[in-house]
C-alpha cells in the first residue's frame, strides 16, 4: 500500500475559475459610463469615429459595478487606437492605461497600469486586478492615460468589463475535471495499485495527510450523498 506524505504539489487542490460580465463599452453600449472631458457629448458616432480619447484629466468611468463574489477584475480592450501613434510627439509609456477601481466613496481601491512599449495604431489587450483583499462590492472601474497629452493619447471604442469567481473544489473530484464520476475512483486505483499519479490533483480525499484506500471510500460516500 502506497501512503503519500504532503506536501506534494500534484496533490494540491485546483479551484475552477467562472468568469461574468460585468459591463460592457461600445458604440452600442456606453449608458451609464461617465466621459469627463467639458463640453464634449459621448454619443455612437463620437465612439465609432475615435473621439473618446484618455490623456490628462480626461478620463472613462464605468456604471457602479457589483463585484460580489468576484475576486478578480478584468478588462478585455477588443478595440483602441493611438492615432497618432507615427507623430514625432508620440511617447508609449506616457499613453498607457491606468485601470482603477474606486468604492462608493470615490476612494482608489485598487489601480494598475497596462504599459505600452511599443508605438502602434490599433490596441488589443487585457488587464487584471486582484480585488481578493478588497471588501466594498460595489466599485466603479475608471480609465485614463494621466501622463498623456493629445498626442499620446489613447482612444477607448470597445472592451468588456469581467469579475472572475474562484469556486470551491468539488468534494472528491480526484482528477480535478470539475466533476465527481467512477473516473476519479478509476485515478484513485491506478494510483493505489500501479503508482500512476499522472491523473492526480487531489489524492487526499479524506484530508489525513495520505493517499490509502480509505479514500477510495470518501469519494464512494461523496457520490452517493
Amino acid at each position: 500500500m502506497r501512503r503519500i506524505l504532503f506536501p506534494l504539489l500534484l496533490l494540491c487542490t485546483i479551484s475552477a475559475v467562472d468568469a461574468r460580465v460585468l459591463a460592457v463599452f461600445n458604440q452600442n453600449n456606453y449608458e451609464g459610463w461617465v466621459y469627463d472631458r467639458p463640453g464634449f457629448y459621448m454619443d455612437t458616432e463620437a465612439i465609432s469615429k475615435n473621439k473618446i480619447g484618455l490623456y490628462g484629466s480626461c478620463t472613462l468611468t464605468s456604471p457602479q459595478l457589483n463585484c460580489a463574489g468576484v475576486d478578480t477584475v478584468i478588462v478585455v480592450v477588443n478595440e483602441s487606437y493611438s492615432l497618432y501613434y507615427q507623430n514625432d510627439k508620440y511617447d508609449a509609456r506616457k499613453g498607457s492605461p491606468t485601470v482603477s477601481l474606486i468604492d462608493e466613496g470615490g476612494n482608489v481601491v485598487k489601480s494598475v497600469e497596462h504599459v505600452f512599449s511599443t508605438a502602434q495604431l490599433q490596441r488589443v489587450f487585457t488587464v487584471k486586478i486582484d480585488i481578493s483583499d478588497v471588501s466594498p462590492t460595489m466599485l466603479k472601474l475608471r480609465l485614463s492615460c494621466p501622463q498623456a497629452d493629445t498626442y499620446c493619447a489613447l482612444y477607448m471604442r470597445d472592451f468588456v468589463v469581467e469579475g472572475a469567481e474562484s469556486t470551491p473544489p468539488v468534494a472528491g473530484d480526484v482528477n480535478g475535471d470539475g466533476e465527481l464520476t467512477s473516473a476519479d475512483v478509476t485515478s484513485l486505483y491506478n494510483w493505489l495499485l500501479n503508482g500512476d499519479h499522472s491523473a492526480i490533483v487531489n489524492g487526499d480525499v479524506n484530508g489525513d495527510s495520505s493517499i490509502t484506500s480509505n479514500d477510495v471510500t470518501a469519494v464512494y460516500n461523496f457520490m452517493l450523498n
